[in-house]
């Protein structure tokens, strides 16, 4: 069920991401026994806002993103090396992911979808679902989610 809890219009003292993090906050704490899903848009995919959302182990966060986010597949075994492991992988481009659209195609309603496990620097050092979707009219878009889609 969706349903739009609060809104708040700025007065110029306090960021986008400081209301969103304080709506939250005023939010969650109701929303203790569900299982919560975010849902926002690249205006609000920034790093500040998704590590004070995912300090709730009952939020999960889906969000569009900037097409130039870098994103860096996981690091690959050590192999034997003395030293701190990696903590990314080689970085990927927007590009790359969808060129899986042209070998793999899930079809989903309009939209070829490709998905990809990855690193970025605004989820901290988490793993997350990179979704590139691809319209009829060819242009691409980029969605972040901590979703497992199984």
């Amino acid at each position: 069920i969706a349903v739009p809890i609060g809104y708040v219009m700025s007065n110029g003292e306090a960021s986008k991401l400081t209301l969103a993090c304080q709506l939250l906050d005023e939010v969650m704490p109701i929303l203790e026994k569900r299982q919560v899903i975010l849902l926002f848009d690249s205006w609000y995919a920034k790093r500040e806002l998704l590590a004070h959302a995912l300090r709730y182990p009952n939020l999960n966060v889906i969000c569009n993103a900037r097409h130039d986010t870098a994103m860096f597949e996981l690091p690959g075994p050590t192999a034997g090396r003395r030293g701190r492991p990696p903590k990314y992988g080689k970085r990927l481009m927007l590009d790359e992911i969808a060129d899986d659209l042209k070998n793999y195609l899930c079809r989903m309603d309009d939209y070829f979808v490709a998905h990809r496990l990855v690193k970025t620097r605004i989820f901290g050092d988490r793993t997350v679902h990179a979704y590139v979707t691809l319209s009829k009219s060819g242009s691409y878009r980029l969605f972040f989610s901590t979703v497992d889609p199984m």
